[in-house]
């Protein structure tokens, strides 16, 4: 049973989201070397049974939403998934989106309409507390909700390119396909979480590993 929800409040999910910064900003923050040892600390935390639904984000935003937009990820024809959802779609919709990332405790920033299988918590304030001691201050990092793990070394990978609302959120293999960029765009890695074979392998090099990367256009 999916947790519930208040009455969604547009206003303070906007403001929240309008503040982050973009994906390139937000990496410029991350370099290489920290990011990696952060998430090394934030292994023995994340790989817990009780937290092995939740991962590590980066907190970026793609464009500027006004009131009348949030967003909310949804699911589309052959498995893809897109994001924008406008006020009065979330009005008709039969489900009512529930967060899925977050700034901090109770400070949700993006949503989804969950599957009736999902049951979707925000993190307890015990993973809070263990991931705000390992987190340096004003590194933009927050923690998702991923649920159960993609097959093998399946991800998520998300085209936001320009400022078109139409953002998609497909399933590829990156072993198999191949993830061109598009001419001046980038990709980012913006989820990892706590590799589930890991306690049984030697390579520690994969304790925490890539859930999300994002093709984006812009700085």
């Amino acid at each position: 049973m999916v947790q519930q929800q208040p009455p969604f409040d547009h206003g303070r999910h906007v403001e929240a989201y309008n503040k982050l910064h973009s994906i390139a900003k937000a990496h410029q923050k991350l370099p290489s070397d920290k990011l990696s040892a952060i998430l090394e600390k934030l292994y023995p935390i994340f790989s817990k049974h009780e937290y092995r639904d939740y991962g590590v984000c980066v907190l970026h935003s793609h464009f500027r939403l006004d009131g009348k937009k949030v967003m909310v990820t949804r699911e589309k024809e052959g498995g893809q998934r897109s994001w924008i959802m406008r006020a009065e779609e979330l009005n008709s919709s039969s489900k009512a989106p529930v967060a899925d990332k977050w700034l901090s405790p109770g400070q949700e920033f993006e949503f989804r309409v969950s599957r009736e299988e999902e049951d979707i918590h925000e993190p307890p304030p015990t993973l809070w507390d263990a991931f705000n001691k390992v987190l340096p201050k004003d590194v933009p990092l927050g923690i998702c909700w991923l649920g159960k793990p993609l097959e093998g070394s399946k991800i998520y990978y998300e085209s936001t390119i320009g400022q078109s609302e139409d953002h998609i959120i497909a399933i590829r293999d990156p072993t198999i396909d191949a993830l061109a960029e598009p001419e001046g765009t980038r990709t980012f890695t913006t989820a990892w979480r706590a590799h589930t074979d890991v306690l049984k392998s030697t390579n520690d090099a994969i304790k925490m590993t890539i859930v999300t990367q994002c093709n984006h256009q812009g700085v």
